[in-house]
């Protein structure tokens, strides 16, 4: 697989029955050692994220687990998926949080847009999509 450049914007939409606060897992597919992923919360769709975002996210993520992980500038394939959390993925994360917050830096109302998600997650009825602009 050929190394892809992140791109400058990643936009991510929500179709259907979507409320605020809709928790999402994109995963960025790496040529070696593990896939990135990374819980986003949908507020207002579309949901846009920047290149400098993301490198600030995998970076922080990388520094934490270096082993586990590659650079993204050198080891992205391209590839992004976007799906929607279940109730018990949304689970695993607040047990996450609980286990790692004083290692890990999370985003500020990381924990309260979690519980909020258990809820909205639950009665969406939606899909999600991403569009990347270089």
């Amino acid at each position: 697989m050929k190394t892809e450049a992140l791109p400058v914007y990643l936009i991510v939409a929500a179709a259907g029955e979507f409320q605020p606060g809709l928790a999402i897992r994109l995963t960025f597919e790496m040529r070696r050692k593990n896939n990135f992923s990374h819980i986003a919360f949908i507020c207002k769709s579309p949901l846009t994220l920047t290149k400098t975002e993301l490198l600030r996210i995998f970076d922080r993520v990388r520094n934490l687990f270096v082993v586990d992980y590659a650079d993204p500038r050198e080891a992205f394939t391209g590839k992004i998926e976007v799906e929607a959390l279940t109730g018990s993925e949304i689970n695993a994360a607040i047990k996450f949080y609980h286990d790692y917050a004083g290692v890990v830096e999370f985003p500020p109302e990381y924990l309260a847009n979690l519980e909020t998600a258990l809820q909205i997650n639950s009665i969406c009825d939606c899909i999600v999509a991403c569009e990347k602009l270089y």
